[in-house]
């Protein structure tokens, strides 16, 4: 495996965390099989597409939207979560959908617009 450049991606870390976190939490309120296995393919997709975006293809974190945009229509349209399901799932897919937009280079490379060039004259 190898690394783009040798950097880490801190938001496809986040949104793999994301979607282990929605497969596990659906585990802590009432839900029925569709909303079950509803919420276990989208978090285990989210976390998939996120690791390989980090691992090899930092382009394929624009696949983490469509998914989190199902997440959240979803939860909005039916009527059938918990309500603190709909709050987690509210949460997750926003963060996903806010992580997706994020530029992977602001959050792992340094900027050199404040630093200071070395003076030969010190």
């Amino acid at each position: 495996m190898t690394l783009e450049g040798g950097r880490h991606s801190v938001a496809s870390l986040l949104s793999a965390a994301m979607g282990v976190w929605l497969m596990l939490s659906v585990l802590l309120w009432e839900r029925s099989q569709v909303e079950l296995w509803y919420s276990c393919g989208i978090g285990a997709a989210m976390a998939v597409v996120a690791l390989v975006a980090w691992g090899w293809r930092s382009q394929l974190h624009w696949a983490n939207v469509p998914l989190a945009v199902a997440l959240f229509l979803a939860t909005v349209l039916s009527g059938h979560f918990a309500r603190g399901m709909v709050l987690n799932h509210l949460f997750v897919s926003l963060v996903v959908l806010v992580l997706s937009f994020l530029p992977f280079e602001a959050l792992t490379e340094p900027t050199e617009s404040w630093s200071i060039p070395p003076n030969a004259d010190v």
